[in-house]
């Protein structure tokens, strides 16, 4: 309404001049007021992104995990929807590092106890959004095949449930058969050894971990263990995540441990 004023007391004072010159006035104060506007919202936008920002980083390292511990719970439960004492150790142990404090513990306890069942696809799609690294995807698909293999006997449906999850991730489709090929072989021996009543003996795990008989000579001990050993040496893992780091220096230790044993009955 304010515009057609401004035309028409133009148009009376300076005539079909006061017209133009009204309406370029208008139009100008039309600018100026889109002007102030986006202004307005651009600086709106900015104070929610940077409050957005502040949230996430006042967040703790557990929280901000809070996705990969749901799709740890619902791989748990998938195939027996009862929590067990050794699933809630194991999963804790997976995150030992990260929490810090009796408050990051207790986070962690309540997240494990909650009720609340988002869509898998949902939790992964979060975790995804962090951007984690090949070998966090990997801990996590390692960590959800164990938990598979070690609550259903349903080979075939492990398989699937594995290796999709794998998928969807993004990791390696060999990597994942590999790893799952692992899990399966050993948790066949295991029961084929509990079933037998037999137990390895010292000599001949450690003969295993190297990849040798057990008659090996001490030449072939150190060969094998050179071989093993090479693949953990810190030179070669320098940008791997802290739990990674720890997972190499457990195996590295089992190598040594092996090697030692077998040297020590020749």
């Amino acid at each position: 309404m304010w515009m057609i004023a401004i035309i028409a007391f133009g148009t009376i004072i300076g005539g079909p001049i006061g017209f133009f010159v009204a309406v370029g006035i208008v139009i100008w104060m039309q600018v100026e007021k889109e002007k102030t506007f986006q202004g307005s919202s651009g600086n709106t936008q900015q104070e929610q992104q940077k409050s957005y920002q502040q949230t996430e980083t006042t967040k703790s390292e557990i929280e901000l995990l809070t996705p990969c511990i749901s799709i740890l719970r619902h791989f748990a439960l998938k195939y027996e929807p009862e929590w067990t004492s050794e699933k809630v150790r194991y999963i804790k142990n997976l995150f030992s590092d990260i929490c810090k404090t009796s408050a990051d513990e207790l986070y962690l306890r309540n997240q494990l106890k909650s009720t609340r069942t988002p869509f898998l696809s949902e939790v992964i799609s979060s975790w995804l959004k962090l951007n984690p690294s090949q070998d966090d995807r990997k801990i996590i698909f390692n960590a959800v095949v164990i938990l598979l293999v070690n609550t259903s006997n349903d080979i075939g449906l492990i398989e699937k449930d594995s290796l999709d999850f794998g998928t969807i991730i993004g990791l390696d489709y060999r990597y994942c058969q590999i790893f799952l090929s692992e899990i399966l072989s050993d948790r066949q021996e295991n029961q084929s050894q509990s079933s037998s009543g037999h137990t390895e003996s010292m000599l001949e795990q450690a003969a295993k971990c190297l990849g040798i008989s057990v008659h090996a000579n001490i030449e072939e001990i150190q060969k094998a263990y050179r071989l093993k050993i090479k693949d953990f040496h810190p030179d070669r893992n320098i940008n791997v995540t802290p739990a990674v780091k720890e997972m190499l220096q457990e195996q590295a230790r089992l190598i040594n441990d092996a090697r030692d044993i077998l040297l020590a009955n020749k």
